[in-house]
């Protein structure tokens, strides 16, 4: 062939997206300033209050957010929470969200990942489509082979039956004829050869472009990676969300969350400080002030020690 195939390697990049380590904490004079509510006598009402219009979620969504999260403290046994009435302006714990600088982070990281999940997904679709025309290429260039072998054999086949003619005294007529017909069915396969390497050679620059093209993506994905990891990776603590105590109840302020189900943990986590729950020393517990181990489970969950937290501030 006029033109090599260049090598080509496939990059494989495995990006590892750190997240930071966020704490969660109550602003109301720690954990003994919970220990003095007991809702056992009826449930503790809560309602959704002002949720900032910054926030990618509608109040629809925060309210059954934090009906599955009561819903958690109520699985226990007892009935602890249960959302206000219509019209009920009185409600014991009012929810409500404050955008800041948290969530304003929050949201350009969110942007951050899609632009490298997204350019990952292209980078999918190139080396698909790679593959697929590195499979054709592989299968057209064995039937070359193929070809060349035959043309080879035959050319060989036919000149040694010439020397052989023209050792032997010449060809009659008939031989002749034989000679035209064999030389033109060499010929044509040396033509569909020399196509078939023109197709092949075509194929090969366009395939190495094609790897080029990709090399070029996964290293402009790379250095989005770098930049991400530059800017949001780390041990990033800050606080989610607080619950101040407010007579029978009190206020729940979120002011960050990544996406539904962390909303439904937090909630989790500040309605249970609302019931009158500190802090406990399981890293899987959702009321752990930072629920670091929570991130593992397929669902929001109470632990063993949740529940006996709950389940004791009637006892």
């Amino acid at each position: 062939m006029s033109k090599s195939l260049k090598y080509l390697l496939l990059i494989v990049i495995t990006a590892f997206l750190a997240a930071g380590v966020y704490i969660y904490k109550p602003i109301s004079g720690g954990v003994a300033a919970f220990t003095q509510q007991k809702p056992c006598s009826e449930p503790m009402s809560f309602s959704l209050g002002t949720v900032d219009t910054q926030f990618a979620i509608d109040p629809g969504e925060v309210k059954s957010a934090a009906t599955e999260a009561a819903s958690l403290w109520n699985s226990t046994g007892k009935s602890f929470l249960e959302p206000a009435g219509p019209g009920d302006e009185d409600a014991d714990i009012i929810i409500r969200f404050v955008y800041d600088e948290r969530q304003e982070r929050t949201d350009a990281e969110l942007r951050f990942r899609e632009r490298i999940r997204s350019g990952q997904a292209q980078i999918d679709r190139m080396q698909a489509q790679h593959e697929q025309q590195r499979e054709l290429f592989d299968a057209r260039s064995a039937e070359y082979l193929n070809l060349t072998g035959r043309t080879t054999d035959e050319l060989s086949s036919l000149n040694e039956w010439v020397r052989d003619k023209n050792e032997a005294g010449g060809f009659t007529e008939e031989e002749y004829e034989q000679f035209t017909q064999r030389k033109s069915d060499v010929e044509r396969l040396q033509e569909r050869g020399m196509n078939e390497r023109a197709w092949l050679d075509e194929k090969a620059d366009r395939i190495n472009r094609e790897m080029d093209d990709i090399n070029d993506k996964v290293n402009e994905n790379n250095r989005l990676i770098e930049q991400y990891n530059s800017e949001y990776a780390g041990d990033l603590r800050f606080t989610k969300a607080t619950f101040q105590k407010i007579g029978r109840g009190g206020v729940i302020t979120v002011s960050q969350f990544m996406n539904k189900r962390e909303l439904r943990l937090i909630l989790a986590h500040e309605l249970g400080h609302a019931l009158g729950i500190g802090h406990l020393s399981n890293p899987e517990s959702v009321m752990h002030n930072r629920m670091g181990e929570q991130e593992y489970y397929p669902a929001v969950m109470l632990t063993d020690e949740d529940i006996s937290a709950v389940q004791n501030l009637c006892n």
